[in-house]
C-alpha cells in the first residue's frame, strides 16, 4: 500500500512533519518552526520515504488546558496548503512566516 501511494506523488514531493505534545518538565508552551536548507530523510519519521523541509515542534506541560492536538491539526492544514507552503519556504522572518498564515486565514 505504501509502495502504491509512493508512486503517485511527484518525484520532488517535500515533507513537512508536525510533532505535538505534552511534557511534565515545561511550564510554559514552546513552538517551533524549522525549514531546513536541504530536505532529508529522517528514517520512519514519515510514512514513505519522502525527504523532510519543515518540522513543526508544539511542547506545552501536562498541566496544560491548550488544545495541543488542535494546534498540530492547525499546522498541518497550514502546510497542506500550496500558498502557505511557498510562503514558508521564502520566508527570511518570523514576521513573513506570520504574513504566509495571515494569507491563509484570508482565503
Amino acid at each position: 500500500m505504501k509502495q502504491h501511494f509512493l508512486r503517485r506523488l511527484p518525484p520532488d514531493t517535500e515533507a513537512s512533519n508536525v510533532m505535538i505534545g505534552k511534557v511534565e518538565y515545561l511550564d510554559t508552551p514552546i513552538c517551533v518552526t524549522i525549514r531546513l536548507t536541504h530536505s532529508i530523510l529522517l528514517g520512519d519519521i514519515t510514512e514513505v520515504p519522502i525527504p523532510t523541509r519543515f518540522i513543526f515542534l508544539f511542547l506545552c506541560p501536562v498541566a496544560s488546558r491548550i488544545g495541543h492536538v488542535e494546534v498540530g491539526r492547525a499546522a498541518s492544514t497550514l502546510f497542506a496548503d500550496e500558498m502557505f507552503y511557498q510562503a514558508a519556504y521564502s520566508a527570511t522572518s518570523r514576521a513573513h512566516l506570520i504574513q504566509g498564515i495571515d494569507r491563509f486565514l484570508e482565503k
